[in-house]
């Protein structure tokens, strides 16, 4: 009798699945919800808040960057708990921007006067520390910070000499001119297992080449597919690294985002209407925040955000009527938050808005119509990069316990609101 009653099941799931038909549906596009407004300092009459530009954030939400008053010199914040907060800086010191905050709220940035050189830095609990150059340096500056505090950046004499590429913890000075074989180099990003992701321009080359560094080892990146160049911008945790390539377009070249992961790059292309783009950062779960532009002759851009293939306009995911024009993506954090310059004095923090699960087609609803698209995708997953969303559970098959995943959620609306 089971045996009848498991066929007669079977045999109805099949019939449902000639009708739905077709392959798994698309992913969801991400969407957000406006978390918070960071607005700077007064300026006072007639200038209003100082503008913010944000540079980094951690998984707890908190962003650091660099506000400014009209023609006044950029200052160093950090914001957390709904908090703008202003940091001291050394005496003497006429302006500097943080660029990056790990787990344990250490704090890394660049300092300096107008016009002569300046210095990294990192703020640890009360203690403001200077990474100083070589002797033959007076230059420092500090892009990346892991969980353990070691930074990377670039350090040079700015009166001659080349760039180099360099590390730096607990007040230890790695220059990593001696592994990369190139002349001028730049550290970009520094993940928690130590894999550094830079840039490099080696004798000949026509342009600059990304690479990993690792305990001595490197692995160079190669160009961007198409093109003559790549620079490094953010390295996560399982490896991967996203950046900028040049490609070819008349009258010189274009940028193009690109994600590299398990010794392969892509292009990830622009959104319709736009010539460029360019990375700012990246999360362990390889979402990517930028900016897509057009050409200087017309300067208009807007903030994306990129996963798994797909590029997105920041705009298109928010709440219509924000008042907020999203012109750059600057950072993510592992929940998906993302902070984003506006094309106004603020910034402002984005928080994911998750869809239902059973929700296939993105509707809002989970019903008849993701039913039979779960039925019509019954069976084993496709190979990547084909999509297979109504894997619910991520098992690589689509099969009952998915069926009962979408039936716990008929009905219901994915939107909290």
């Amino acid at each position: 009798m089971k045996d009848i009653i498991q066929m007669k099941i079977a045999g109805l799931l099949g019939g449902l699945a000639v009708i739905a038909g077709g392959p798994c549906g698309a992913e969801c596009p991400p969407r957000y919800e406006i978390a918070a407004v960071i607005v700077g300092p007064d300026c006072g009459d007639p200038w209003g808040p100082a503008g913010v530009s944000p540079s980094g954030m951690n998984d707890q939400g908190c962003v650091v960057g660099a506000f400014q008053c009209v023609l006044g010199p950029y200052m160093p914040f950090l914001w957390e708990d709904g908090e703008l907060i202003e940091l001291d800086l050394p005496e003497g010191v006429a302006q500097a921007g943080c660029t990056d905050i790990n787990e344990a709220g250490v704090i890394a940035g660049k300092m300096g006067e107008y016009i002569s050189p300046g210095r990294a830095f990192v703020i640890d609990g009360d203690e403001f520390i200077v990474i100083e150059p070589p002797p033959e340096g007076n230059y420092t500056d500090a892009k990346g910070l892991n969980e353990d505090g070691t930074v990377v950046g670039k350090w040079k004499n700015t009166s001659h000499g080349p760039v180099h590429a360099y590390i730096w913890r607990d007040g230890e000075f790695t220059d990593l001119h001696p592994w990369l074989e190139a002349p001028t180099s730049l550290g970009a990003d520094v993940n928690d297992a130590g894999q550094v992701a830079g840039s490099r321009w080696k004798e000949g080359a026509e342009g600059y080449t990304a690479f990993i560094w690792h305990d001595g080892e490197v692995t160079d990146l190669g160009p961007i597919p198409g093109g003559f160049g790549s620079m490094a911008k953010v390295i996560n945790n399982t490896g991967q690294v996203a950046g900028d390539g040049e490609i070819p377009a008349d009258p010189s070249y274009d940028w193009h985002g690109f994600f590299y992961s398990d010794g392969v790059m892509i292009d990830i292309g622009t959104l319709p209407t736009f010539r460029e783009s360019r990375v700012f950062d990246m999360n362990d779960d390889g979402t990517i925040v930028g900016v897509c532009e057009e050409s200087s002759e017309e300067p208009r851009s807007t903030a994306f955000v990129w996963r798994n293939g797909t590029m997105w306009n920041l705009n298109d995911l928010i709440p219509p009527g924000s008042g907020f024009y999203l012109s750059s993506g600057r950072a993510i954090n592992s929940a998906g938050q993302i902070v984003v310059r506006t094309f106004g004095a603020e910034a402002v923090l984005l928080t994911p808005v998750p869809w239902k699960p059973g929700d296939i087609d993105c509707n809002d609803k989970v019903n008849v119509h993701d039913l039979l698209t779960l039925l019509g995708s019954w069976g084993p997953c496709p190979p990547p990069p084909d999509d297979c969303d109504a894997d619910l559970d991520g098992d690589g098959e689509v099969n009952a316990f998915d069926l009962l995943i979408l039936l716990r959620n008929w009905g219901l609306r994915s939107d909290p609101t």
